[in-house]
């Protein structure tokens, strides 16, 4: 396997975005955010193609998906269990003024990258 983690801080290929990330808990039914923090990002960013579409779960949404990469499999996430109590949601990227929700991630670390997928969120 070809090693390309170095492209992905190459000024060449990356550029900066935030990540919001998120995390809260269930409350009456509702879900509570208790804690957000922004995080700065530097890496590359993608429009992504009709192969890459064709294997996300929601495959029909072609509008607005962008694929955002980093070196570490949990550098960015989808909704998970934090611990008992609290639940982290997706994070949210803010690429170029828009709001892009991450839906999916592939792990590449055999190449030394990871790629995840963000739709537009209005």
């Amino acid at each position: 396997m070809i090693d390309v983690s170095e492209i992905i801080d190459d000024p060449d290929f990356a550029v900066n975005y935030k990540v919001i990330r998120s995390k809260g808990m269930w409350i009456e039914n509702r879900f509570k955010i208790a804690k957000q923090k922004i995080l700065n990002f530097y890496g590359p960013v993608q429009l992504a193609s009709p192969k890459d579409l064709g294997q996300l779960p929601e495959g029909g949404r072609i509008v607005g998906t962008m694929k955002f990469f980093c070196k570490a499999l949990n550098e960015l996430y989808v909704t998970h269990e934090e611990d008992e109590y609290y639940e982290g949601i997706s994070d949210i990227v803010l690429y170029k003024r828009k709001k892009y929700k991450i839906v999916q991630i592939s792990e590449w670390s055999a190449n030394g990258f990871c790629r995840a997928f963000g739709v537009l969120t209005y």
